[in-house]
Formats: structure tokens, sequence, C-alpha cells
């Protein structure tokens, strides 16, 4: 299976403006050029691997959320609810959810639910 780096930029420009960032703050994050992002985000350029880890980490997203639909393996539609619901949380909240997530599977199959 082929990258679609056109939907990647897609998705990284719909994260970058979730996050509130220009063009210009993401490329001061990455250390890469305004027009570098640009090209990134309209799918002309391709990011190197540390630069793509950096851009995934900035954006507060995962690399295979930017990449999810050239992976071979498909996010079921509870993962993609998942990640729709942890999507505007702050680090804090997300390990709170997950913790409480942990802590209610243990309840649910101590008690036989």
């Amino acid at each position: 299976m082929e990258l679609d780096f056109k939907e990647m930029g897609k998705r990284v420009r719909a994260a970058r403006l979730k996050k509130g960032y220009s063009q210009e703050k993401l490329a001061d994050i990455l250390d890469i050029s305004q027009a570098h992002v640009g090209h990134i985000e309209s799918g002309r350029a391709t990011p190197a691997l540390p630069t793509f880890v950096k851009l995934a980490n900035a954006l507060d997203t995962t690399p295979d959320a930017l990449l999810f639909d050239s992976l071979k393996i498909s996010l079921d539609s509870y993962d993609i609810d998942f990640k729709e619901i942890l999507s505007d949380c702050t680090p804090k909240e997300r390990d709170i959810l997950l913790r409480n997530a942990r802590d209610l599977k243990e309840t649910l199959r101590t008690e036989n639910v």
C-alpha cells in the first residue's frame, strides 16, 4: 500500500488549525521553514522521520492518526470514537481517563458484568 501524502497533509493541517497554530508557529516548533510546512500540508513534500515524529508530538497526535488510511490494519469504529473523545484532552486528562478505563475494565471483569 502506498502512502497517501495528500490525505496525511490534510490531517496535519486540520490538527494544526485545531491547536490554533499558524504555519509559521508550527515551522518554528519543528525547526523547518514555513514553506516546508505548506508543502507537507499539500502533500507535495514528505517529512523526514525525525520531523514526522516532532510533527505528531507538536500536534498532540500520533503517527498512526496521521497515516491511518495508509496503514494495512484499519482502525475499528471504537478506536476512532476513543480518538475523537481524547482529541481535545490535555495530557493530564488523558492520563486520568486511561486510569479510569483500566479500573473500570478490571471492575467489570472482577464482577463478571
